[in-house]
């Protein structure tokens, strides 16, 4: 009941999109939503490593991909590779790279593997969402601000779905 009174309470809270994919994929992470130190808020300023602040309204009307990483992460740092393919194939898309961590770590980490997203760091915005199931998270927003998809975790499964969700 608690359970699905949170639910409800976190789609209200989130924009997200009312497909039942979606909103399966929400309910899929709603036991790691509901930590307590959670606290759904649209508003976000977070600076990337060349200086520029990003908010919510930098967003909008693009697709967005959020990568939520950190150094200690084995799966986040093999991958880079891979999605450094992702931002050469669809420039239409925004691809920011989010990590907790100071710039001067974040910037040795990103230049030395070629990860060429857009890297924010210092970030206690989106690494909040990561919750009990562990990095890396994917959060994939549609051209009207919306949750499209929203995973912890990275496999090649994975990583199809979420070019599955930037090609629709």
């Amino acid at each position: 009941m608690i359970k699905q009174m949170m639910m409800a309470l976190l789609l209200a809270m989130m924009p997200l999109a009312a497909s039942a994919q979606e909103t399966h994929v929400v309910q899929e992470q709603v036991d790691s939503l509901l930590s307590p130190s959670i606290v759904v808020n649209r508003h976000f300023y977070v600076k990337d490593l060349n200086g520029k602040l990003w908010t919510e309204q930098s967003l909008k009307g693009h697709k967005v991909v959020i990568n939520a990483w950190y150094s200690g992460c084995g799966p986040c740092l093999r991958e880079m590779p891979i999605l450094s393919e992702w931002k050469n194939k669809y420039p239409n898309v925004i691809f920011l790279s989010v990590n907790f961590e100071k710039a001067d770590k974040v910037r040795k980490i990103t230049e030395a593997r070629g990860f060429n997203w857009t890297h924010l760091y210092g970030d206690n915005y989106f690494v909040k969402f990561v919750g009990s199931g562990g990095f890396p998270l994917f959060i994939v927003l549609g051209e009207d601000g919306l949750i499209r998809y929203m995973v912890n975790g990275t496999n090649e499964k994975i990583r199809q779905d979420i070019l599955n969700v930037i090609n629709k």
